[in-house]
This record gives structure tokens, sequence and C-alpha cells, in this order.
């Protein structure tokens, strides 16, 4: 933090959720937030008063939607102001919309990943689309979440995203709050 990053990422290939549901979860081993009995684990409450005091993002990772609450909580209480969860709709996570209004309701934002519809079930596209008219554009980043081997470029996959989310019926002023506006509020970069 003290040589600029802007946000801290929450445990993801490392998440116990994401090994438990997600065939290369075993890639890293477990890291856990919570201990068995749902206490922080310690350098938790650390972390999230330095994430604070930067005013810095704090990424909620591959959690499992409770701990994804439960850390919002404890991070609200330690003074963290900007809390961006880590692409909801992937099948690790699979964050239903009463979780994600009661996340928006503490002024999260959500990080909707085009990388996560890649191979998805069809209607994956349109049930993100929903979920943004149902919590507001106002509360969402629009991300590649692309880059990886094989896979389409960063540039490739936004574009391609912004398509489908009109054909949602998403105004374009939505999706350019979405990809310009709340970024640059989350990384203080907003005038």
């Amino acid at each position: 933090l003290r040589m600029g990053a802007k946000e801290i990422w929450m445990p993801t290939v490392s998440a116990g959720r994401r090994q438990r549901r997600v065939p290369d979860g075993h890639l890293a081993p477990r890291v856990a937030v919570f201990d068995a009995a749902g206490l922080p684990v310690p350098g938790l409450e650390a972390v999230l008063e330095m994430i604070a005091r930067a005013d810095a993002i704090l990424g909620t990772g591959h959690l499992a939607p409770q701990e994804t609450l439960a850390l919002a909580a404890l991070a609200r209480n330690a003074g963290v102001s900007k809390i961006l969860v880590t692409h909801p709709e992937f099948d690790a996570i699979a964050m239903d919309l009463a979780t994600q209004a009661a996340l928006a309701d503490q002024g999260a934002f959500f990080e909707r990943c085009y990388h996560t519809l890649h191979g998805a079930a069809p209607g994956r596209t349109k049930a993100m689309a929903d979920a943004i008219r149902y919590l507001g554009p106002e509360s969402t980043v629009l991300a590649s979440d692309a880059g990886q081997l094989g896979g389409a470029s960063p540039a490739h996959a936004l574009l391609r995203f912004c398509e489908e989310l009109l054909r949602y019926g998403i105004a374009a002023d939505q999706i350019a709050m979405m990809l310009k506006d709340n970024p640059a509020w989350l990384l203080g970069l907003a005038r």
C-alpha cells in the first residue's frame, strides 16, 4: 500500500469455496479469512485497517457469499469505504441477488466480468443485465477478467461484453458509468 497499491484482494484460487467448487481449485494451499468458529484469522483486522488508512479497495476474492457478508461488515467496522465484490456470478462464488442487495445496501460495488461468461451456460449475460437493473449501475464495475493464455484479449472481451449488455437493454450511458465513472471513483481518480 505504501508503494501505491489501489486494491487488496482476499483469497481467490486459495479460497476454500473455490477449492470445493471448481476443478482448478487446488492450485494453491487453502487460505482462510475466518476460522472454524467464524472469527477473523489473525492479521485480517490489521490488513483491513491498513486498507482503510490507505483509502484502498478491498477486493473480496472468491470467498463464499456468507464469508463476503461477514468480511464486509468487519471491513466497514475497520473504516474501509471501498468494497468491490469480485465477480459474484462466477461459479465458485454463485452469489444470489438477495446477498448482493444486502452488500449494496452497505455501499459495496460488484465487479461483473466478461470472463465469467466464457463457456458459461446460456443466459449468463442476461442474468448479469438483470442484476445490474435490480441493483443499479451505480454499484457495478465492468471488467474483462481476460488475458489468460488462450483466451480473448482484455480489450476484445470488454467490447463483446458491452455489446451483449446493450443487446439486453443496458443503456450506453449506464455502461459508460460502469466502465469509467465507478472505477474512477474507486481508484481515487474521479474529479
